[in-house]
Order: C-alpha cells, then structure tokens, then sequence
C-alpha cells in the first residue's frame, strides 16, 4: 500500500500500489484534503477550527516598541499608545467600548479569570442549598468544563447543561437546568463549538436567562467566543450577555494572545501589579493586546 495523501489533522489514506497517482483518478474527497505524492506537492490546511494560519507580518509588527507600556518613561508612553491604538481598533471590529476590552494570555485565560472570579463573589462558598451556583454546558471547551470540579473542591456547587442531538445548547434545556438550579449566578455557553461546529442562539440564551434573574438572584452570563470570531457576526450588546472571551491565534494572530471583554468589571482572584485593571494584573499585556489589534 503507497500513502498518497493525509488529510491536514495527520490521517494517512492507503491506496493499492495499482492505483495511479494522477489527479484524475483520485476521488473528490482525496483532492478536497490535503494530498501527498512523490514527489511532494503541495499541502493544503484545513484545520482552522484548532489554530489559522497565521500573518507572518503580525509577528514583525508586535515586537516594537520593547518597553513596559505602564512605565512613565518616553519609550513606555509610546508602548502604552501602541496598545490603547490596539484596544481601539479591536473595539471598533467588535463594536463595543475600548474600555471593556482586556488583553490575555489567550481564551483559556479569559475563560478562567470570570470562571474563578465566582469565589470571590459575597456569599458563594456558604451557598449550602442544592441549587448549583455555576450552570455550563457539557460541550464547553475544557479551559470550563474540566475547571468545574475544582470548584467543586473550593466549594462551589457546578450543574452541566445538557445538549441536543445537534450539539447545540436549546432553550428548553436551559430553562429545565435553571429550574432545578434557581440559585444560580454564572452561566456560562459558548457561541460555536470548537469540535462540532455547533452554533448556539446566544439571544435566545440570554433572554431566557434575564427573565429568570425577574425571579431570582443575578445572573452572570459569559460566552466563550473563540471559535465564532470571524465565522458568524459578533453582537455582544444585542445578545446582552456579560462577559466573552476570543483568541487571537484563530483569526490569524499570534497564539498566547487572547481577549476579554467584560460590560462591567468584575473582581479578579488573582491581583498582581495593577496592569489592565487587575485583569490580569500583571505584565505582558502590550504584545498581546498588538497581537490582536494587528488580526486581520
């Protein structure tokens, strides 16, 4: 058997020796993944959904300036401009405030700083009813859904929201886990799923959510946007959630970049130097936030 081609994810596809290797005898399928003859041709990427490839340009225009954009010193102002540009231009892809923007280390990092932003909330550890206190759905990107039972340790009491058929989030569904869970504070559903693709309605989501909170306590709903960033229209004041999280590395940035928007602050669990309103607070904030400024 001769591999002839390899889909980009790294699965070889045999064929019998017979077989010829021209282009006109190998199937639709082969030729629609990447294909692999001797001599080499050309490669094709398909694997978006786990990283795009990136603009070798974005790398050469991060790099400068060098210095720590909160230092008064002339090269630290002009860090410091290079960022808030940055900020500005990612809020006005994004149609939302600057100032609601926060850079990361990535969407595991934006995802983590509101996941564990609950034990900081008044009143969440001496939460002994049965109600759970964080809601996510089962298919949530495991920065979440494997997070969730060292909550469970520190105290917090987690419920999965169970998915459809289609893998997506529905909101009969969400309403039946919000009825066993009327004490709940934090939602969290993310808008596209990394491995099925599966887009959720995050509108629909939300104005279910919000008629709960009439009948109970506030509700902090946080949508994990990774993977819908540049595939479906982002409308974080129409879909009035709270919090959302993005990755530069899936638009054609820098990996290790990441962005968090939040409508109102929240209080962080982790406090370091004070950088990006303590969100997070410490250094590294201008190569991310250049990274995701200069996306495409």
């Amino acid at each position: 058997m001769e591999t002839i081609c390899e889909i980009a994810f790294g699965v070889p596809i045999d064929v019998p020796p017979n077989l010829s290797t021209s282009m006109a005898h190998i199937t639709p399928l082969a030729r629609a993944i990447s294909i692999r003859y001797d001599p080499p041709m050309e490669r094709y990427y398909f694997d978006w959904a786990a990283t795009a490839r990136p603009d070798i340009t974005i790398e050469h225009r991060t790099s400068l300036p060098f210095a720590n954009p909160s230092s008064i010193h002339k090269e630290g102002k002009a860090a410091h401009t290079t960022l808030e540009e940055a900020r500005t231009r990612c809020a006005g892809a994004l149609g939302i405030n600057a100032e609601e923007i926060y850079f990361t280390s990535g969407g595991t990092e934006s995802n983590g700083i509101v996941l564990f932003s609950l034990l900081c909330k008044p009143g969440i550890l001496q939460n002994t009813g049965k109600s759970a206190v964080l809601l996510y759905s089962v298919t949530e990107h495991p920065s979440i859904r494997e997070n969730s039972p060292v909550l469970k340790q520190m105290g917090v009491r987690c419920a999965p929201i169970p998915a459809e058929k289609d893998g997506r989030i529905s909101a009969l569904t969400l309403q039946r886990t919000l009825a066993k869970n009327p004490g709940a504070r934090m939602i969290m559903i993310m808008a596209v799923n990394n491995e099925t693709g599966a887009i959720n309605d995050i509108k629909a989501l939300t104005e279910l959510i919000r008629k709960h909170e009439t009948k109970g306590p506030p509700v902090h709903f946080h949508c994990d946007a990774v993977q819908a960033a540049g595939k479906i229209p982002l409308d974080m004041y129409g879909w009035r959630i709270d919090s959302a999280s993005l990755s530069a590395h899936k638009i054609g940035g820098s990996r290790s970049t990441g962005l968090l928007w939040l409508k109102t602050p929240i209080t962080p669990l982790v406090r370091g130097g004070g950088q990006e309103k303590k969100n997070p607070a410490r250094n590294g904030k201008h190569r991310w936030g250049c990274g995701f400024g200069q996306c495409p």
